[in-house]
């Protein structure tokens, strides 16, 4: 068997980015509205019985996150009642069923319910690619595993930004219906999680998948006795979860970052990143914008890979919030000088482009792919779904009141304020990340709700030194 000769590492990457291709198409979800809503108000472009008004748009961009909202806390019982796996499965037909209304609707209520069925399908996927891939990692490298989640997210949305706003509707939804398929049918070989096997009884196979995974028996016995002292309370810790005081804390550190990663602004800029650049009035096209933030997203993500498990989740991180922070401003005062009547030429021509690629490469080369394994990894046994779940569900509240109010804030105060507001929370998480967050590199699950459950100064000063010994490096 080729499999046996394989190294652990190896193994892992390989199940994790077979299981992450499915992602893939929920970046094409999650960046559909940029080049699609672009052609839907145009009458010679648009496939419906008419084109859409600007209260529609709005809609159309925010009713996949809402939707999310409303089936949120069922993940938690679908991903513990069938299966990580069976999960990835069920949710690639509803896929699907969204695309296929995409393609044959004709009427806007229509695409409205295919936005909210690609919600919910982005929902399952991101609690359920979470979950997988944080319990088929050992803790040696589960940073660098957790943000191949973002990169298939990253390829998915350069697939439609660089490929939408150059073929028809009809053709690129032909595309996204293929991806589908092909990424879907390699998830059926896959095993599912040693952990989930475990605490449903299936200890021998749970024991035979960590073996296979680690490469020895003795290093899967550990972490079955892991898993063990993890659930042998777990009835009553799921009831009694609620006077957990680390576990309570830690969902509170998560619905802050939960609300703060929305309102660093990313899902404002890439729901409506083609008018956006409309609306900057520079002579570099939109579309040709398009295509270099979607090849900038891929980059950024890789560059994650290959710093996350060498220094640490922290002190990446405060490097991607500062970048963040500085994309942000300097695209505010790009538009604070529009309103000041600045002619657009030499600098400012490209200004925009600038500041939205910093900030995109930043975003995804820490937070944004990290976030999610973060979080995964603060919870231990029991405790992960429902963590898990409220993450989703609060990031799902503020992706839905961010891109549905974005267009009327920004007429209300001006485009300029709202992306310094977006860098000002840039900058505030950095400081809660800083202070209030423990580094997860390296550790176990067991090790890190330690960490939670302690004020460690000396820990804390030691890890912010890492932080800007980091910094420090990278200018």
């Amino acid at each position: 068997m080729i499999g046996i000769t394989l190294g652990p590492r190896i193994k892992q990457y390989a199940v994790v980015i077979v299981a992450n291709l499915s992602i893939i198409h929920l970046g094409i979800s999650v960046s559909w509205s940029s080049p699609v809503i672009v052609k839907l108000m145009d009458k010679n472009t648009t496939t419906l019985s008419r084109v859409l008004t600007d209260a529609e748009v709005s809609w159309m961009s925010s009713i996949s996150p809402l939707a999310a909202i409303l089936i949120c806390f069922m993940t938690t019982l679908v991903l513990d009642g069938i299966g990580r796996k069976k999960c990835l499965l069920f949710v690639s037909v509803l896929r699907v069923t969204g695309i296929l209304m995409f393609m044959f609707g004709k009427e806007v209520w229509i695409l409205l319910l295919a936005r909210a069925v690609s919600g919910m399908s982005d929902c399952f996927y991101l609690a359920a690619l979470t979950t997988y891939t944080s319990e088929i990692a050992s803790k040696e490298i589960r940073g660098a595993l957790g943000t191949i989640t973002q990169i298939s997210s990253g390829i998915g949305q350069m697939i439609i930004l660089t490929i939408g706003p150059f073929v028809s509707y009809n053709t690129l939804h032909i595309i996204w219906l293929c991806i589908v398929v092909v990424v879907t049918i390699p998830v059926f070989v896959l095993p599912e999680t040693p952990y989930y096997l475990y605490v449903t009884g299936n200890e021998e196979k749970s024991l035979k998948v960590l073996t296979f995974l680690r490469s020895s028996e003795t290093l899967a016995k550990e972490e079955a006795k892991e898993y063990s002292d993890s659930t042998k309370d777990n009835k009553i810790r799921t009831i009694d979860l609620i006077k957990d005081k680390t576990v309570i804390k830690t969902i509170g550190k998560v619905i802050f970052l939960a609300v703060e990663l929305q309102l660093m602004g990313l899902n404002a800029l890439t729901f409506y990143l083609q008018p956006i650049f409309q609306s900057t009035n520079t002579n570099i096209p939109p579309e040709i914008c398009s295509v270099a933030i979607g090849c900038t997203q891929v980059v950024g993500c890789i560059v994650t890979i290959l710093l996350t498990d060498k220094y640490g989740r922290k002190p990446v991180l405060t490097f991607s919030l500062l970048g963040c922070s500085i994309g942000m401003i300097s695209l505010g005062v790009f538009f604070k000088l529009i309103e000041q009547n600045h002619t657009v030429n030499g600098f400012l021509n490209v200004l925009p482009l600038l500041s939205i690629m910093v900030y995109i490469f930043c975003f995804n080369s820490g937070m944004g792919p990290l976030f999610w394994p973060l979080v995964a990894e603060l919870f231990e046994g029991p405790a992960r779904a429902i963590g898990v779940t409220t993450g989703v569900f609060v990031t799902s509240t503020f992706v839905f009141l961010v891109t549905k109010f974005f267009g009327q804030v920004t007429l209300i105060v001006g485009p300029a304020p709202t992306y310094w507001f977006f860098a000002a929370n840039c900058l505030l998480v950095w400081i809660f990340i800083m202070y209030f967050v423990p580094e997860t590199k390296g550790k176990s699950f067991a090790e890190i709700q330690k960490a939670l459950g302690t004020n460690d100064k000396k820990t804390v000063d030691s890890v912010n030194k890492d932080c800007f010994f980091f910094i420090s490096i990278c200018c």
